[in-house]
């Protein structure tokens, strides 16, 4: 099902099926799937970059209630954060989120100890519940922030 581009919505790029599957989990948590999409894996990173660079982020501009999630793996590049959000026009960037573990999703799964649509769910429990449970886990230390304003901006969205 695809959003209504004239109201609050969120678009959701994964890099890999890994980061697909965790995503995929977290929508299903969601009580009104109405307003968010998971479009089709990238397949990596840079994929998810050129993908949103190429086909969305003229259309940030023109969908002023877009919002935009990459979710990717950091791969222990601790600047990948930063190269990404320097690739991005800076008057959409306000509404693009930039999420995933530090390492891979897979280590995510060993450290959690469940499958990643587990994780997913418990991610958008953590959102709803306003908890740290999963969020606080080591492989998003380094994204805290991010994480805070994707919070901030897009649990209202969400979880309204």
């Amino acid at each position: 099902m695809s959003v209504n581009k004239y109201r609050p919505h969120i678009l959701v790029l994964p890099e890999d099926e890994a980061t697909r599957q965790m995503a995929n989990g977290f929508y299903q948590n969601i009580p009104d799937q109405r307003y968010t999409q998971i479009l089709p894996v990238a397949g990596g990173c840079d994929h998810v970059v050129d993908c949103f660079k190429s086909d969305y982020m003229s259309s940030m501009t023109a969908y002023e209630y877009r919002h935009f999630v990459l979710v990717i793996d950091f791969d222990k590049r601790p600047n990948r954060l930063q190269h990404i959000k320097d690739q991005i026009d800076p008057n959409v960037l306000a509404r693009v989120f930039i999420l995933g573990a530090s390492l891979e999703a897979e280590d995510l799964r060993r450290s959690v100890g469940a499958n990643l649509e587990t994780i997913g769910q418990l991610l958008a429990q953590d959102c709803q519940n306003q908890t740290r449970n999963i969020w606080g886990n080591a492989l998003f230390e380094t994204l805290q922030d991010e994480i805070e304003r994707a919070k901030k901006i897009l649990r209202p969205l969400i979880f309204s």
